[in-house]
């Protein structure tokens, strides 16, 4: 198998020994040599420094471990770096902070490489809308600000990120939501709720799915196997096996065929159809790969493939 880059016509734009070559994010793709991980940009061309990992850019900052043991963040220059120790994954939200663990519990450093708060909550998720969700020794769940003060009391037994103004909770198993100022919106009486895209939660009842609105209101009757998130006006529904898309409305825009179909990112979404991979564009426009193992999502022109 070899890892490359190619157009949506199937034609490589790069063949460079990868061992890994993921999708481009934020105008950055991170891959992985026998010399370590790095980052390449749109005209393939790396960084002089290989690192012992790496991760994508998120709000232009990658955090890093190098071969010598420093720890830290990397801008889109690989020039400014914060020397920072934690332990384990971290990224920067677009609220300009990032959590971080040491020892075991979790604080908050800012792009300045200061520490806004101290180690001293069981998890800190990535930050959403200004909030990230904080786990408190007892399991119960809340949110923080980004000056690491509660802003939302942890009452909940999950919760997750805040999605367009709502955040999905739990409570006795019942799934509800929140707006950012901890007001219940939709009461916690369903079985699955999803996180709030384009205006439309998606939610189960007894085994079908459909959709609410952020007033908690049912929008599109549970009728579907499964369903996926909204975007960009569309979201993947399954009908007896078979993948199709559906419109913000409730309208189908097409039919149930592919054996898989994933939600859209970039104007694209990932397709199979009768064995084929593809990829299918928001207009409906059909694109397959027979020459390829697998397919990422297309960035400005350029997909990730794994070629036989």
């Amino acid at each position: 198998m070899k890892r490359c880059y190619i157009n949506l016509q199937g034609e490589i734009l790069s063949l460079n020994n990868y061992e890994m070559a993921d999708r481009f994010y934020e105008d950055f793709a991170l891959i992985k040599r026998s010399e370590g991980f790095n980052h390449i940009d749109q005209n393939f061309r790396e960084f002089p420094r290989y690192y012992k990992w790496l991760t994508r850019y998120f709000h232009g900052f990658s955090a890093f471990e190098s071969y010598d043991g420093e720890k830290g963040f990397l801008d889109t220059s690989h020039n400014s770096i914060i020397i920072f120790q934690f332990e384990g994954f971290s990224r920067f939200s677009a609220d300009g902070v990032a959590a971080f663990s040491r020892n075991g519990l979790y604080g908050l450093i800012n792009t300045n490489g200061q520490i806004v708060l101290e180690p001293k909550y069981a998890r800190i998720d990535p930050f959403s809308e200004g909030l990230a969700v904080v786990q408190m020794e007892d399991f119960k769940h809340g949110f923080l600000n980004t000056n690491g003060d509660v802003a939302i009391a942890p009452a909940w037994d999950l919760a997750l990120p805040f999605s367009n103004g709502v955040a999905t909770v739990t409570q006795n198993n019942k799934f509800g939501g929140i707006n950012t100022s901890g007001i219940t919106i939709i009461e916690p009486i369903y079985s699955n709720l999803g996180l709030c895209y384009e205006d439309r939660i998606s939610f189960a009842k007894g085994r079908k799915q459909g959709f609410l609105n952020t007033k908690g209101d049912i929008v599109i009757p549970p009728q579907f196997d499964e369903v996926d998130y909204f975007n960009q006006g569309l979201a993947p529904v399954k009908v007896k096996k078979k993948w199709g898309f559906l419109k913000s409305n409730g309208d189908i825009f097409i039919e149930p065929e592919f054996d898989v179909a994933t939600r859209f990112v970039n104007g694209f979404s990932r397709i199979v159809y009768k064995g084929q991979l593809g990829l299918i564009s928001t207009e409906g426009k059909t694109y397959f790969f027979p020459k390829y193992l697998n397919i990422d999502y297309p960035y400005k022109g350029i997909i990730s493939a794994i070629k036989e």
